[in-house]
């Protein structure tokens, strides 16, 4: 019993002497009325930001989606840039220029007898057809136009005004115009527009002449009206073709310059380097140029200039043998069997170039100018035709083999990191 009840005190006692004791022992670091009743709790996440591996195709693809991976049949690795230089369609480079012709009538090429009902005249004549560089054209095969004819009389007499050109066809029938004089005040005047959509004009053979010329039939009647007829009155006929839009043109196109180009472009690869020294072994350059305009034609590159930054710049010096050059083009037999597209590759190494340096400078951006002149060697040259949809693209391709020396070559890429979507960040 006593035993049991010591035991008991035993258990309160002890706790009561050791809290004493630490009190005692603490007293002089330790101020247990001076402690802060509120509590600071700070977390920490210790992670692996992002994990995963880079193949070359995916670092390529990181910096340049325009860059892919190849390789040839000795398994030897090609980086391939790829991007367009300039592209144009013939509607937006050839116009067909608006044609005027004018034809008088004046009362001495009547007869007018003493009693007379009808005097009437015919006549046919040759308009020239005109264009602004050279051009012998044999046809035009027309998507669209107009001919507007402007008529005035100074005739105090009605009448009427036939008009036929043989030249302007549409399935093989000649243009007509009937044109009829119904004031006899001597101030008629009038004007009329007639589509000339799918009309071919035929001009002469370029073979043989150096004149364009369209003929043009009138025949031209008055009736009397009881007026005089008074020295001098005529009638005016002006005809206009404006607005042609043309599906094909064939002939002698011109000898001028086809388009000039000026641009830029940015390097996506060499974007990415920061520093460094890289030589690629075999570089090369090429130009893949798809043409479907039926005529020779001969590029010359003046500018093809590299830069780095704002002010370091580089030049990529051209052989004669490469520059100019001339492209693949169709022929009328091409034309006829519907196979106008044809491709030219030109190729720009070590061999007809400074690549090598060019590349070792490791440009971001390019600047470059070329012209295209049609017809190098004149009118003795081949046969020429262009459609509406003929075209000119030319695309530029680096082929840089990944065998290279380096003195150093550092690429640097960022990636942007949202711990909000840490798990899509993380893919790269």
């Amino acid at each position: 019993m006593n035993k049991l009840e010591l035991t008991g005190i035993s258990k309160i006692i002890l706790p009561i002497f050791i809290i004493f004791l630490f009190y005692q022992c603490m007293h002089d670091e330790y101020e247990f009325g001076k402690l802060d009743k509120e509590m600071e709790i700070e977390a920490g996440v210790l992670a692996p930001v992002a994990y995963g591996s880079l193949g070359l195709d995916d670092i390529i693809s990181e910096f340049d989606s325009t860059g892919t991976i190849s390789s040839d049949t000795d398994g030897l690795l090609y980086i391939t840039y790829k991007d367009s230089l300039f592209s144009f369609t013939a509607n937006e480079l050839l116009e067909i220029p608006e044609q005027d012709f004018f034809e008088y009538f004046i009362e001495s090429d009547f007869t007018f007898p003493p009693i007379w009902d009808t005097a009437t005249i015919d006549r046919q004549e040759n308009f020239p057809f005109v264009f602004d560089n050279n051009e012998e054209i044999d046809s035009i095969q027309l998507d669209a136009g107009n001919m507007i004819f402007n008529i005035t009389s100074d005739f105090l007499h009605t009448g009427k005004v036939d008009m036929v050109f043989p030249n302007i066809t549409l399935n093989g029938t000649p243009l007509t115009h009937t044109i009829n004089i119904t004031d006899a005040s001597g101030t008629f005047t009038t004007t009329s527009n007639i589509p000339l959509d799918n009309y071919t004009i035929h001009l002469n053979d370029s073979s043989t002449t150096d004149t364009m010329f369209l003929p043009a039939q009138f025949h031209v009647e008055l009736y009397n009206s009881g007026g005089l007829i008074n020295p001098g009155d005529q009638i005016v006929i002006q005809a206009t073709m404006s607005a042609l839009d043309f599906d094909a043109i064939f002939g002698y196109i011109g000898d001028y310059e086809l388009l000039s180009q000026t641009g830029d472009l940015d390097l996506g690869f060499f974007q990415n380097t920061l520093d460094g020294f890289i030589q690629f072994e075999n570089p090369q350059l090429n130009l893949n140029i798809q043409n479907s305009y039926g005529l020779p034609a001969e590029v010359d590159i003046s500018r093809f200039v590299g830069f780095k930054g704002n002010e370091d710049s580089i030049a990529l010096n051209l052989n004669p043998s490469v520059n100019p050059f001339r492209y693949a083009y169709p022929t009328l037999s091409d034309y006829q069997s519907s196979n106008i597209i044809k491709d030219t590759v030109i190729s720009i190494n070590g061999n007809n170039s400074s690549i090598s340096d060019f590349l070792a400078f490791m440009p971001s951006k390019l600047e470059f100018n070329m012209t295209v002149a049609s017809n190098p060697d004149g009118p003795g040259g081949p046969y020429n035709f262009v459609t509406d949809d003929s075209r000119i693209d030319v695309d530029l391709e680096f082929i840089l083999p990944l065998y290279f020396k380096a003195d150093s070559f550092v690429l640097k890429d960022t990636i942007g990191l949202d711990l909000l979507n840490v798990d899509e960040d993380a893919d790269f």
